[in-house]
């Protein structure tokens, strides 16, 4: 917009780039004012950043900040209605009309009556900026912390395996027992680490004692004999006409003599040759 200062016979005068007057034939650059969306800076229009607005012709040198925790979707804005987008760490309530409220950061939680936020317990995570509680990785799974703040930190501890429920498809780590063994060591694969069972002829030590394990096995060489089993020479466990030891290795009977049956267990069974 141009401005005439009257008295000479000069044209109208531009306005510094930006600004403009309010209305027409207006008579001295006092009139130059910066429009909605700007404010004044430097003799020239200056364009209100995000978070900021003007809602009227102006001479401000700064634009008008919005509320705490509110900012505006574009640069320029010129109104405070366009101050409905909540900043990083706020959300807005349903009909709040710029309330914002404090959000728990990733790894975090509100939990209803606390004052404050706390961190995903081991076994537990929680993704972005919300008031959401932290979701477990699944029964008997773990984080190597607190705070974790993806599933990917999820792990299947040793010694256990990923069990999946019918219907729901929720997931829970079992103790890798009852001639079934585990890995050694945490692994982050949730979905298809399995327990595995023991070769053919062999069993865990609860399956041969009787006495349930106090934690899950971890090697397939705590896969041992069954009684009256014992391992060739090649490794493979087979019955034998003998009586197995308590290593799992099968003992010959004294010379000349041998069992009725195969797979027998005690050296009364060893019986002269006929």
């Amino acid at each position: 917009m141009q401005h005439w200062k009257g008295g000479n016979s000069m044209g109208c005068k531009q306005c510094p780039p930006g600004l403009t007057t309010v209305q027409a034939a207006s008579t001295a650059y006092s009139q130059c004012v910066a429009p909605p969306g700007y404010c004044m800076g430097n003799s020239a229009a200056k364009k209100c950043p995000r978070g900021t607005y003007t809602d009227s012709f102006n001479t401000l040198s700064f634009c008008i900040p919005c509320k705490a925790g509110l900012t505006t979707p574009d640069e320029a804005s010129t109104s405070i209605g366009a101050c409905k987008l909540a900043t990083r760490g706020y959300h807005l309530t349903a009909g709040a009309d710029g309330v914002a409220l404090c959000l728990a950061p990733p790894g975090m939680q509100l939990l209803p009556g606390d004052g404050s936020i706390s961190d995903c317990p081991v076994g537990s995570y929680k993704e972005g900026w919300n008031l959401n509680p932290c979701i477990s990785c699944g029964d008997g799974l773990l984080t190597e912390s607190d705070g974790a703040v993806s599933a990917d930190a999820c792990y299947v501890p040793p010694g256990f395996g990923i069990v999946r429920a019918e219907g729901s498809g929720t997931i829970a780590a079992v103790m890798c027992v009852q001639g079934m063994f585990g890995r050694s060591a945490p692994n982050y694969d949730t979905r298809s680490t399995r327990c595995m069972p023991c070769p053919g002829n062999t069993a865990t030590a609860d399956v041969i004692t009787g006495i349930p394990a106090s934690s899950g096995y971890t090697d397939i060489a705590d896969c041992q004999p069954l009684p009256g089993k014992g391992f060739f020479p090649d490794g493979v466990v087979q019955p034998w006409g003998n009586a197995g030891d308590a290593n799992g290795v099968c003992v010959e009977c004294p010379a000349g003599w041998t069992t009725a049956e195969s797979a027998e267990d005690s050296a009364s069974d060893c019986r002269g040759a006929v």
